[in-house]
């Protein structure tokens, strides 16, 4: 894991936004309220380090206070799989003393084309390459059960994914994408108003070895709330064809989820290292039209 500094936490505590707030309420939302944890209790998720409208060397300003002495700056830069990341994971404080909420702070470069990216869809973005997580997307008469409706690139999504092969979760999200000429965001947020929809429910279950090995949910579905995240992606000066990802994540991690302690905190760091491999090997095959 990381080891940031405060003075790092400060220097981009306070980066603006920009045109994003407007163009994005639900990522605004997440990086001025915050996520919902419980017990009335919210968390922001951070600012993105990298603004909109800098130059090369102000961009080159932003990665060297981010690789903070601990990388150098080619190693983060290079067209790579392998390239260095820097991430952050870290326990908020407050909502319910029953669940955990953990915060995902990841910072990488990859390479490839931010236009094609721009084009793809949300649910692409966030699981690309999971084979492992079921997505579907929520039809407007789903949405009218609840009095919802979408706005531009807004869409509501229903997924399946287990975690750590222990868990299987199922949340419904709104999703929202924007676009300037510099970068993209997309924000996902749980959707409290489908915590008891009987066919898109906010919920988990515990996973157990079955017949054949296959794992399955057992007893009864327990209520989930406490999920959010956003991805920016923004195109840098220098070099060419190179996009600054920044991904922010804060969840819920029920007590009873685990028997043993420490169990997110100890696998987390080796699945963002994946995550991060995976995503710079699926945005090449976009970049290259496959």
């Amino acid at each position: 894991m990381q080891v940031f500094s405060l003075l790092l936490a400060a220097a981009f505590s306070i980066t603006q936004t920009g045109a994003h707030d407007s163009k994005n309420p639900l990522f605004h939302e997440l990086v001025t309220k915050g996520v919902p944890i419980g017990n009335d209790a919210f968390v922001p998720l951070p600012a993105p380090l990298m603004a909109d409208g800098l130059d090369a060397a102000a961009q080159t300003n932003v990665l060297r206070k981010l690789a903070n002495d601990q990388y150098r700056l080619e190693d983060i830069l290079r067209d790579s799989q392998l390239a260095k990341h820097v991430h952050k994971i870290s326990q908020a404080k407050g909502g319910d003393p029953d669940a955990s909420a953990h915060r995902i702070d990841v910072w990488f470069v990859a390479h490839g084309d931010l236009d094609r990216l721009a084009a793809k869809d949300p649910r692409e973005i966030f699981y690309m390459g999971r084979k492992d997580v079921k997505v579907e997307k929520l039809s407007k008469a789903d949405l009218a059960k609840h009095n919802l409706e979408t706005s531009d690139g807004e869409g509501f999504l229903h997924i399946t994914y287990s975690v750590f092969d222990e868990v299987q979760v199922q949340v419904t999200s709104r999703n929202m994408m924007s676009k300037t000429g510099d970068s993209v965001i997309v924000a996902q947020r749980l959707e409290p108003a489908f915590s008891k929809d009987a066919q898109y429910p906010n919920q988990w279950q515990r996973l157990k070895e079955g017949a054949g090995g296959k794992l399955a949910p057992v007893g009864s579905p327990m209520p989930y709330q406490g999920f959010g995240q956003y991805m920016k992606f923004t195109r840098l000066a220098e070099p060419r064809g190179a996009i600054f990802v920044e991904f922010h994540q804060l969840f819920a991690e029920p007590k009873s989820w685990f028997e043993s302690p420490n169990v997110v905190r100890t696998k987390l760091p080796l699945i963002v290292q994946g995550e991060v491999r995976n995503f710079r090997r699926e945005l090449k095959k976009w970049s290259s039209g496959k």
